[in-house]
Order: structure tokens, then C-alpha cells, then sequence
């Protein structure tokens, strides 16, 4: 029999101590390495955007020259129009192509240039052909005007190098 004085072993135990909670820093290894690989596309993603931004740098100056010879289709003179809208062309396919290769275009090959290095056909046979002899005609449609504006506006966004 155990004597009164004589106490329980158990109670000489300690409670139960639970480790400290894991906190999120410093992180483990393999997501400093996520990081690093996340940042690094993002300086390559932002790297090829600005490369992207300046090279369309040209682009944007077009439509904005665009936007100020509409006037003179708006106010109707057409022949100024039509001279000042090919020359605008004309900068902007230099921009990306060989001066030697450009240049020297008129007439039916200018439009065909145009033509491959963009919307095909549109400018042999649609509204573009106003190129073509529209400075010379006594007489020009405004909606077909309209109509090459459009088109004009179209193959600056669009347009590629000739190869």
C-alpha cells in the first residue's frame, strides 16, 4: 500500500510545450527562386514592351499626321489631300524599308508595294486606287476619300517591311 506522504508520479510531470508556429519569413529556398525567376520575365517582358513601344514610335507620329492633313479632305481640298496623304505614305514605308527600294515607286507600282506590304488588293482595287490618279481628276467622291482614309489609317497599323 502506498503511504499518504508518498505522492503520484505523474504529477511531477510537465505540460505538453508545442514548438513555435512557423512564420512565413524568411521564406524557403525554392520560393526565392520562384521570385527570382518571376522578376527576371518581368524585367524581360517590360524590356521587350519598351522595344516594342519605340520601334512603333514611327507609327504613332503617321497617325497623328494623319489626323491633321484630314482637314483638308474635310475641308475639301482633295488634290492637296491626296498629294499630302501619299507623301505621308511614303515616309512611313521608308521607316522600315530601303530608301532605294522605295523611293523610285509611282503609279501602279507604288499601289502594288502598298498592296504586298499590307491589306492585299486594297489599294489596286479599292478605294486606294484614288492614288493612283486622284491629284489629276477634276472631280473625287468624298465618300471615297473617306474610304482611303480608312485604308490609309489601316495599312500604318498594319503594315510590315517588304522583304
Amino acid at each position: 500500500m502506498p503511504s499518504p506522504a508518498q505522492t503520484n508520479p505523474l504529477d511531477q510531470l510537465r505540460d505538453i510545450h508545442l514548438p513555435d508556429p512557423v512564420g512565413i519569413w524568411p521564406p524557403a529556398p525554392g520560393w526565392w527562386v520562384v521570385a527570382a525567376l518571376l522578376l527576371i520575365m518581368i524585367c524581360i517582358a517590360s524590356l521587350l514592351a519598351y522595344q516594342h513601344y519605340r520601334r512603333n514610335a514611327y507609327r504613332r507620329a503617321a497617325i497623328h499626321r494623319l489626323a491633321e492633313i484630314d482637314a483638308l479632305r474635310i475641308h475639301g481640298e482633295h488634290q492637296q489631300y491626296l498629294q499630302q496623304l501619299n507623301q505621308l505614305l511614303k515616309q512611313t514605308a521608308l521607316a522600315v524599308n530601303e530608301r532605294t527600294s522605295i523611293s523610285s515607286l509611282t503609279g501602279k507600282d507604288w499601289l502594288l508595294f502598298l498592296n504586298n506590304s499590307a491589306n492585299p488588293h486594297a489599294f489596286t482595287d479599292g478605294a486606294g486606287s484614288i492614288l493612283e490618279d486622284g491629284p489629276y481628276r477634276n472631280h473625287i467622291e468624298t465618300g471615297d476619300l473617306k474610304a482611303l482614309h480608312q485604308l490609309a489609317e489601316q495599312w500604318i497599323r498594319e503594315h510590315h517591311a517588304r522583304i
